[in-house]
């Protein structure tokens, strides 16, 4: 919980990022817990991945790679300075609908990991696919490299559809939700320092 109050940095469309070198200053088994716990909460499981999986993680990690490697259904990319953990976009696609229909009042748990809310009408919510990326790049293109977020991690976002027109959460304007009553809130099944975490 310290080297989480220090060091990470969160992101609320569900990216998890901390420095490398304060990472490597921590004991072993601090850095097994770290990469445990933000996996589980990134990837919206219950149950860790395996220990010989994440002595291959963190042995890259202590080798100073430059790396990508898909892990516990998300994606952790290293760089010199810099551990970046986010959802599985491949994953996402093979566990969910493509769409589904959230009614007026009523939420659900996206993912498992964003509980999405509509207080106005229904409204229909997708997964994000080639196709649909193409008919919204020239829209949200901009704000895209605005905010600096990688096209990795948006596709593992809710597209959210109301009256034909389309909101992608943590990239359309607040007021685009507000205006229609919609609240999408990360909320993993495990939080990142539960107590009695497996």
């Amino acid at each position: 919980t310290k080297f989480f109050m220090k060091n990470l940095i969160f992101h609320d469309y569900g990216k998890f990022s901390f420095s490398i070198k304060k990472f490597l200053c921590e004991s072993e088994s601090i850095q097994i817990e770290v990469l445990k716990k933000i996996l589980v909460t990134c990837s919206g499981t219950i149950y860790p991945p395996r220990y010989r999986t994440l002595e291959i993680l963190l042995n890259r990690f202590k080798n100073h790679e430059k790396f990508k490697f898909s892990i516990h259904s998300c994606i952790v990319s290293v760089n010199d300075e810099h551990m970046e953990c986010y959802r599985e976009y491949q994953k996402i696609v093979k566990s969910i609908p493509e769409k589904i229909i959230l009614k007026k009042n009523e939420k659900f748990l996206w993912d498992s990991r964003f509980i999405i809310e509509s207080g106005s009408e229904d409204v229909l919510c997708f997964t994000m696919k080639d196709e649909i990326w193409l008919k919204l790049k020239k829209k949200f293109n901009l704000e895209r490299i605005k905010k600096k977020m990688k096209f990795d991690i948006i596709k593992t976002l809710p597209v959210i559809s109301i009256k034909g027109k389309f909101i992608i959460p943590y990239l359309s304007p607040d007021s685009e939700l507000i205006k229609h009553l919609i609240k999408v809130t990360f909320y993993p099944k495990v939080p990142l320092t539960k107590k009695n975490f497996l």
